[in-house]
């Protein structure tokens, strides 16, 4: 588990009901020349093809000629020689192929009524010519054939090319992308706001770049090999979030925006539909898991999908939301915009950024929400729930931020304190997590049951109370909104899903000792129970033989370690009884009963965690390295 710092909270998250969206057609046309890095060679920066990088930059002015907005260009990706020579030789791998003008709309658009906010920002657009989103650092050479992967240089080429030009001096900057662009914009976020000065105003924003490591219709991960080959194929693992990929096991997940996301510190916002046209044809149904073509008619259009279809695509979206959770719950200073349009990449297309008919929520624009984002403004506390219980729109903020109480008993010197949180299902085993899922079930039904008797008693009494009068069912009067409330509740229960609750952690320095502490309270049923300040902090097992228990629901013991310098808490749990067994047959000792000895009865052991609990209690070989250095340490 990661722990990062503790950041303000102001979150925006917008679900809605589903649309298809197609363009009508920009307008207020800008046309923006291509300007080519010629230093680029300097630094090995080239396009697939060997061509110069490049990108299109529309000058600011007036109050935003010191404010930059960079948008990555998306494009997909190419994983294998044969993918990426074919792409080399189009305008997906190099700059001889591409049109010399850019139409900026959109988010890119200088004119004020399409684009309030960032109108008279300097805008440029990163021209995409890769093939893994600007991450890669590697080349190929067969004697005949040359293709250059050289995103990460590219990337830096580019910036460079823009320092000298104002971006040096910003005050206020955001980094965006579109598809693979907003891959990149995840990627590159927080080595961005490096370059920038300290006291810029910083953020990133990813459109449709939020891609799922899901699985597809035959269950294979055909997403999460297609990224592992492109990661091989073109270096991009070096130029992955380096506190990712040194905490999973799997390095490669990293490209994955849901692994990375919790590692990235700059204010990022999220804007993706919960029914990506792209993840729904590449992740969910690709060609490889629809040999027969069942599902050609629902791919071409979703008008066409029948029931069980529909099942699936919405079993997507509730993971899409699951993967979303922890950040809508923890960021500080993120975002979100994910709702439920049939389509691909929104905040470039003039009909979806900011137009008469565009996605609307309250009256809101997808524009308007990045906005009021972007410059903490007219932020509201409100939860509203449309009636047909499917989509929700949430719009919260804290200004003053979610508070954490420590134990004011606690020493720590320095004054760091370390936050991040966990999936607790992801700590258990199944037979746990499926004996607590059904204990939170029926107290769940409880409650809901609660909820609908008291809607019908309610109900019940307003009728008896207009029982003079005939009062038609009409939309949006109080009966109907009852009756409505009392079938939402009840259609509730078949969409139960529990994902699990989530835990806090802080870690800190005593002066002596790394300590950590958990606040449980989402897995207790009676309230004051599991606060963060009542734990009796912990520090690595080995140091003092000490255990803790998540809760009365569960009595699941486990024990902590703390690593790379209070940045990794590791929460260790049984993943199985085996080990048990295993030291009762090799040390157990019974002097009254010699015959239930083990083979070295009294024998002192050293008990390490080998098995991932997330594997089926499967070996990893970071679990066998770390037994390995506790034993040798213990012996010495």
């Amino acid at each position: 588990m990661s722990v990062n710092s503790i950041f303000l909270l102001n979150l925006v998250l917008f679900i809605f009901r589903p649309c298809l969206v197609f363009s009508n057609g920009e307008q207020g046309r800008l046309l923006v020349n291509m300007t080519l890095v010629q230093n680029a060679s300097a630094l090995g920066a080239y396009c697939l093809d060997g061509s110069l990088p490049a990108y299109h930059l529309h000058r600011g002015f007036g109050a935003g000629e010191n404010n930059w907005l960079l948008q990555f260009e998306g494009g997909g990706w190419c994983n294998d020689i044969k993918s990426c020579l074919d792409r080399s030789k189009s305008r997906r791998g190099s700059t001889r192929y591409m049109n010399k003008w850019e139409t900026f709309s959109g988010i890119l658009s200088n004119n004020a009524s399409f684009n309030p906010d960032f109108y008279n920002w300097n805008r440029v657009k990163i021209r995409y010519c890769d093939g893994a989103s600007f991450a890669g650092d590697s080349e190929f050479y067969n004697g005949t054939s040359l293709l250059y992967f050289r995103g990460q240089r590219i990337w830096q080429a580019i910036i460079l090319d823009l320092i000298p030009k104002g971006l040096g001096h910003a005050k206020k900057a955001l980094l965006s992308g579109c598809s693979a662009g907003g891959l990149a914009t995840f990627l590159h976020c927080d080595n961005f706001t490096s370059y920038l000065p300290r006291n810029a105003s910083v953020k990133c924003l990813s459109d449709a770049g939020f891609f799922l490591d899901e699985r597809d219709l035959s269950l294979n991960y055909t997403m999460r090999s297609f990224y592992e080959d492109l990661i091989t194929l073109q270096g991009v693992e070096p130029n992955l979030n380096q506190n990712c990929t040194t905490t999973l096991y799997y390095p490669h997940l990293c490209l994955f925006p849901q692994y990375a996301l919790p590692f990235i510190r700059t204010p990022f916002f999220i804007l993706n539909s919960a029914y990506d046209v792209y993840q729904f044809h590449h992740i969910l149904v690709p060609p490889s898991s629809d040999p027969r073509g069942h599902w050609n008619h629902c791919r071409n259009s979703v008008t066409a999908c029948n029931p069980s279809q529909l099942n699936i695509l919405q079993g997507f979206r509730k993971d899409m939301l699951a993967e979303l959770r922890v950040f809508y719950y923890y960021s500080r200073r993120g975002g979100m915009y994910i709702n439920s349009c049939f389509t691909h990449c929104q905040s470039e297309t003039q009909d979806t950024w900011f137009a008469v008919d565009s996605p609307r929520i309250h009256n809101k624009t997808i524009a308007q929400t990045v906005g009021d984002w972007y410059f903490s403004r007219n932020y509201l506390e409100d939860e509203a729930i449309q009636l047909c219980c499917e989509f929700i729109f949430v719009y919260t903020a804290l200004p003053e931020g979610a508070s954490i109480v420590i134990n004011s008993s606690w020493k720590n010197p320095s004054g760091k304190w370390h936050v991040g949180c966990k999936l607790v299902y992801e700590l258990f085993t199944d037979t746990l997590t499926s004996r607590v899922k059904k204990e939170r079930k029926r107290r769940w039904d409880e409650k809901n049951q609660e909820a609908i008797a008291e809607a019908v008693k309610k109900l019940d009494e307003f009728d008896k109370k207009h029982k003079s009068r005939r009062c038609a069912l009409k939309k949006g009067s109080v009966k109907t909104s009852r009756i409505e409330l009392i079938s939402c509740a009840s259609k509730l229960t078949s969409s139960y899903d529990d994902k699990g609750p989530v835990i806090d952690a802080v870690v800190w320095h005593d002066g002596e000792l790394w300590r950590a502490a958990l606040d449980t309270q989402s897995l207790e049923d009676e309230s004051g129970c599991g606060k963060l300040a009542d734990f009796v902090p912990l520090t690595n097992y080995r140091l003092e033989h000490k255990h803790g228990v998540f809760s009365k629901l569960d009595a699941c013991t486990f024990v902590l370690n703390v690593y790379n310098g209070g940045n990794i808490l590791s929460i260790v749990t049984d993943s199985s009884p085996h080990a048990t067994h295993v030291a009762g047959i090799a040390v157990a000792f019974h002097p009254e009963k010699p015959l239930l000895n083990g083979v070295a009865p009294g024998a002192q052991i050293v008990s390490c965690k080998i098995g991932d609990s997330r594997l089926g209690s499967m070996e990893t070989g970071t679990g066998l390295t770390r037994a390995l250095i506790a034993v040798v340490e213990t012996s010495s």
